[in-house]
């Protein structure tokens, strides 16, 4: 809790008859006059997908995007007590299905081996957004700490398919 810290990540790889993916990542923790400390956390994802579409002319079926983040906070007043806050969120459009269709009776694939075919677009997305809070005090005779049916969490999770 009483020092500075930073990190930061970069990745890159490709997908077999895909493109390339790429992932961003990214912490910071900060100090607070030696009682708390912040913590900031991020990413961003990106899988490229590895299907083609030759009916409609789409490529990269199935790519995804996952992006969220994280912030947290630890107030430590005094060595008895700390109060924990957290916020966390995440987002994933996507499209498509990373599948190629196959005839039910011979098995063989139906337009290509990595190939698929879909009259209309089929985008998804996803978002997730959490938040708690804790307080752990620790007395002479006990160490009150919440148990999970007594954490303050609220989450709110959301589809949309268009």
């Amino acid at each position: 809790m009483k020092s500075f810290g930073l990190d930061a990540g970069v990745e890159v790889s490709s997908t077999e008859h895909g493109h390339i993916n790429h992932a961003y990542t990214g912490m910071v923790n900060m100090p607070i006059a030696d009682v708390a400390a912040i913590r900031i956390d991020g990413y961003q994802v990106y899988d490229s997908g590895y299907a083609k579409d030759p009916i409609y002319g789409r490529d990269n079926q199935g790519w995804a995007r996952s992006e969220g983040g994280r912030v947290a906070l630890l107030v430590k007043p005094t060595d008895d007590l700390d109060i924990q806050l957290r916020a966390s969120t995440q987002h994933i459009p996507s499209e498509s299905a990373d599948v190629g269709f196959r005839d039910p009776k011979t098995h063989q694939s139906t337009y290509g081996t990595y190939d698929q075919a879909y009259p209309t677009f089929q985008p998804s997305d996803y978002s997730l957004t959490l938040y708690s809070a804790a307080i752990n005090y620790d007395t002479p005779w006990a160490n009150l700490v919440p148990s999970p049916a007594c954490k303050s969490t609220t989450a709110r999770a959301t589809r949309t398919i268009a």
